[in-house]
């Protein structure tokens, strides 16, 4: 008779690209033992970005700066433009920005 030994889910390679939703997974090994692990895959939130006046352009001119804020998505983060690592733009001029 085979000896089986248990063993716990991990991650690392394998089964790439599963989408949302339950997938079960049965493996067998050479003496016909077997395991079997369900996992959930969540949705991905979509990604939202906020933006705030961090400083403001003072009544007589000057520049200000604005504050780029990501969440949910999938992290790490990128910004764009002048700031592409901590969402902060500064030297900014009265106007519109995107």
């Amino acid at each position: 008779m085979p000896r089986c030994a248990t063993a716990s889910a991990q991650y690392g390679s394998g089964i790439h690209n599963v989408g949302v939703g339950e997938h079960t997974f049965t493996v067998t090994d050479v003496n016909d033992c077997t395991d079997t692990v369900t996992i959930i895959v969540p949705p991905i939130v979509p990604l939202t970005a906020t933006a705030v006046v961090s400083t403001a352009i003072a009544c007589n001119g000057g520049t200000g700066a604005v504050t780029v804020t990501a969440s949910d998505g999938v992290p790490p983060y990128t910004y764009s433009g002048d700031s592409p690592d901590d969402g902060i733009y500064g030297g900014l001029s009265a106007g519109i920005y995107t």
